[in-house]
């Protein structure tokens, strides 16, 4: 079998491993969050659309209007804020990003203290200092 269809067969195994944990359980899960192991790692759901969509470049096939954060209707996406500023997600906390991991990223939420995470895809708001 060629390696591209086998990366595509990879990356389809992984989906419906994935799709099949909701499946398996009357909760709802946060698709996003959860986790299948494939290219001997373990990945979430984040990780998993990052590599259909690198594997869909790869092959011609990528969307014509790439997620590549744009600014849209007042939001700017995660990956395109610089380390130091502050945003919101929502109205009860302001956060500030304080790195930059590869996939995920840290930040503080300045009302608790909390470290929390953020898919570089999320959509925040930008709030001044």
């Amino acid at each position: 079998m060629p390696e591209q269809e086998n990366r595509a067969v990879t990356l389809l195994k992984a989906a419906r491993d994935l799709l099949r944990k909701q499946y398996d359980t009357p909760y709802v899960l946060n698709m996003l969050e959860q986790t299948v192991h494939y290219d001997d790692a373990d990945c979430d759901g984040n990780c998993l659309i990052d590599d259909i969509n690198e594997y869909l470049e790869e092959i011609g096939e990528a969307d014509e209007e790439p997620f590549d954060g744009t600014p849209c209707d007042g939001y700017v996406f995660f990956k395109d804020i610089p380390i130091g500023s502050r945003f919101r997600i929502g109205p009860s906390c302001v956060y500030e990003k304080i790195d930059s991991h590869v996939a995920k990223k840290n930040t503080v939420c300045l009302d608790t203290g909390l470290i929390t995470n953020f898919y570089a895809h999320s959509q925040v708001r930008l709030v001044t200092r």
